[in-house]
């Protein structure tokens, strides 16, 4: 729960300091992490890889 709070507070923290304003660059942003998604998703099933697609 701890861990969740932190999180929550990063994100609210972040936003009253307008960092949604910060331009995207290549070395950061919300798309950075994108490339990693598959790595730490699962896939076992058909489903899975659809929802991932989707």
């Amino acid at each position: 729960m701890l861990i969740q709070q932190r999180n929550l507070q990063k994100n609210i923290d972040e936003y009253s300091f307008n960092a949604h304003y910060m331009p995207l660059t290549s070395e950061s942003s919300f798309h950075s992490s994108l490339a990693f998604l598959p790595h730490s998703s699962r896939f076992g099933t058909v489903l899975d890889y659809q929802n991932y697609l989707a």
